[in-house]
Formats: C-alpha cells, structure tokens, sequence
C-alpha cells in the first residue's frame, strides 16, 4: 500500500467503524451498553491497514460512536479497548501469515489435536465412566429439574469422540483456504480481549459490579458476527487495496 494512501484510509475506516457501529444497536438495560455490528470494521481495519494504524481506526471509531449515540461513558474504556483489540488482529494476522506459508500442514495439524487431547484429557478426569444429563424445565424464572440421564461412557468412547473430533478438524483445516484460519485465529485473539476487557471496565470503572456480566454474551455474539463479516470481506478488499 502507498504510504499517501495510509492517512486518508485510516480516515476512511475510522468513519465507517462509526457508521457501521451506528447503524444496528441492541440496548443492554443491564448495562446501560449495546450490542453492535461495528466489530467487523474493527476487524477489517486491523487487517487491511495493520495494527497500529488499524488498531487506532478502529478505537477511534467506535469512540465516536459511544458519543454521537450517547454512551458517552463507554467512549474512553471503548478507545483503549477496541484499540487493544485491532492491535492483537493485526498484529496475530501478519505473524500468522508469514508462518503458514510456510508451515500449513504444522499449523493445522497443531491446532486440531489440541482440544481433541484437552476434551480427551478433561473427559478421563472429571467425567469418568459415567456421563449424566439432567433434563430442567424453567418456569416463572425458577429452575425446575425433571429428570437426570446416566449413560455409560467408559474411557474409549471419549477416545472414539476425540479422533472423530481431530479427524473432522485436520479435514477442515485441509479444505479451507489457510488464510481463511488465520484471520478467524487473530480476530478470536483480539475478540477475547475485548470481551474481558469490557467486563473489567464495566466491573470496576462503571462500577456495576457482577451485572456486568450479563453483557458477557452480547460481547461474545458481535466477536461470531464480527469475525462472520470480516472472513467474507477482507480477502477481497485485501486483493483491491493491494495489500496482506
């Protein structure tokens, strides 16, 4: 990318992080925050423009945003925040990048046997033998138990689970473009920064206590949502601003 082109899309970006972050809003009475669609942009920016001048679109950006539609109380915890959060997308997406040119099959390989030995693992020691299920029914915000479902589940159906998991993993890593792993690794990095990031400002900042809890899962929602768009856009707009 042209250095003359750097400014004007860091401009350009930070603006259509606002846009997008305006445009659907979610209010979470919890929280007095919202759910947004602007994580995407965030994302793109960190991608297409780097992690310093993406990370600082899109922090800037959904600064903006938390002022013009009157969460003014977000917007300092929000700039540090989604700043933090491009910097890790960009910076994770360029190291990864370079890395798996060169080591795809490692890479996959590395990143579909490790949960399978973690459910393996987990599974032997807190499950044992026996897998219970417990069926409740929720009525009038209180949870009623039905009924509970032992099934035997002795240790090598828990290995069968875990192959069967590490196998459609490697198959999945071998038939999906590689750059297609490496932008939903950095923005599930950078995405899980911000979730806690969120909750600590709101716990000790905004000083809502455990409420800010609750604004957990929206969070988690607009990293999918966010990370969903990002996938779909960025391999195109990479080959049209000639850059990655």
């Amino acid at each position: 990318m042209r250095k003359t082109l750097k400014i004007p899309l860091v401009a350009l970006f930070a603006a259509l992080t606002m846009i997008l972050t305006l445009t659907i809003q979610i209010y979470i009475p919890a929280t007095r925050g919202y759910f947004n669609i602007g994580e995407a942009m965030v994302y793109l920016s960190a991608i297409l423009l780097g992690p310093y001048l993406g990370g600082f679109a899109g922090g800037f950006g959904s600064s903006l945003a938390d002022v013009f539609s009157g969460y003014y109380y977000f917007a300092p915890g929000t700039f540090i925040i989604k700043s933090v959060e491009g910097f890790i997308v960009g910076l994770i997406y360029r190291k990864l990048k370079s890395l798996i040119r060169v080591s795809h099959r490692t890479i996959v390989f590395t990143f579909s046997i490790i949960p399978s030995l973690i459910l393996l693992t987990a599974s032997l020691i807190y499950y044992g033998d026996v897998l219970e299920l417990n069926f409740n029914s929720l009525g009038f915000g209180v949870v009623q138990p039905l009924s509970t479902l032992s099934l035997s589940f002795p240790w090598y159906a828990w290995l069968t689970l875990s192959i069967a998991i590490f196998l459609s993993l490697l198959y999945l890593g071998f038939n999906v473009e590689p750059v297609t792993w490496v932008i939903v690794l950095s923005c599930l990095a950078g995405g899980s920064l911000m979730v806690l990031g969120y909750f600590f400002y709101e716990f000790y900042i905004l000083g809502y206590g455990w409420a800010s809890i609750v604004e957990v899962p929206f969070n988690i929602a607009q990293v999918i949502v966010g990370l969903s768009i990002a996938v779909v856009l960025s391999k195109p707009l990479i080959r049209a601003l000639k850059v990655g």
